[in-house]
């Protein structure tokens, strides 16, 4: 698969329930008020300008546990983001921004059947490395859950090569929803990408449930 990068065009996929037996202060008076409202907005404009953090950020349901650094190496492991524990649903999150980097064998956001994860990888030098190799590799957006992916302003995810990551889904199981939303950054290497498969297996999807995949 060649590289995505941001279009104006989206794609989504939406496939039908499947049916089968296996298997969510008022201006101030005065040049002293003023003086303060110059100061504040002031503020606001560096505060603007100052760069992100080169660090790798994790909040919620992650595993494996992630303490923020620059760089985290987590090669030849899946990143779960968002899982379903006891039946009920968790969230979590995943940052890579400023420059940091994520090395991992997958990342998965959104699974179980109810788990909620999001995974935002954004500015320049900021990349997620995917190791792939095995039978879990390259990305699996809302692989049983929701799953959002957003690539931006100078962000990458990068598959050593596709025979590595040769299969990646955006909503892969029946009842997920997943996406992925590339603006200003890149995705390559991958292998075949699969957008709202639907797929339906023992412990693995929701009978009648509907899919939905979207890449933007």
């Amino acid at each position: 698969m060649q590289g995505l990068q941001s279009t104006s065009k989206t794609l989504q996929v939406s496939r039908a329930p499947v049916q089968a037996g296996l298997h969510d202060p008022r201006e101030s008076a005065g040049k002293q008020g003023l003086s303060i409202s110059a100061v504040a907005w002031g503020v606001s404009l560096a505060l603007a300008a100052w760069p992100a953090a080169a660090v790798v950020v994790t909040s919620g349901d992650v595993s494996p546990v992630i303490a923020s650094a620059p760089n985290v190496n987590v090669a030849g492991q899946r990143v779960f983001i968002g899982f379903t524990t006891g039946g009920v649903g968790t969230f979590g999150t995943l940052t890579v921004n400023g420059g940091s980097s994520l090395t991992a064998a997958q990342i998965t956001p959104g699974i179980g059947g109810l788990g909620t994860g999001i995974v935002t990888v954004t500015g320049a030098g900021s990349i997620i490395n995917l190791t792939g190799g095995g039978a879990f590799n390259g990305l699996d957006i809302g692989s049983w859950g929701t799953g959002t992916m957003t690539v931006s302003s100078g962000g990458q995810v990068v598959c050593s090569s596709p025979l590595a990551c040769p299969f990646s889904d955006i909503g892969d199981a029946a009842g997920s929803n997943g996406t992925l939303a590339i603006n200003g950054g890149s995705v390559s290497g991958l292998g075949t990408l699969t957008v709202g498969r639907g797929a339906l297996q023992t412990g693995f999807g929701t009978p009648g449930a509907s899919t939905t995949g979207t890449l933007s």
